[in-house]
């Protein structure tokens, strides 16, 4: 689900999740997005 989402909403998503799981009592969230994509193909010499 969270992959199909824009970063932003991923984390809205996360954190809202996270806000309800602890139910009111914390709010120390921290939250990394990444972004990994492949390396190119190195060229043959």
């Amino acid at each position: 689900m969270l992959y199909a989402q824009p970063p932003r909403d991923a984390v809205e998503i996360l954190v809202g999740e996270a806000r309800r799981r602890a139910r009111g009592t914390g709010d120390n969230i921290s939250i990394a997005v990444l972004k990994l994509d492949a390396l190119p193909a190195a060229a043959s010499a």
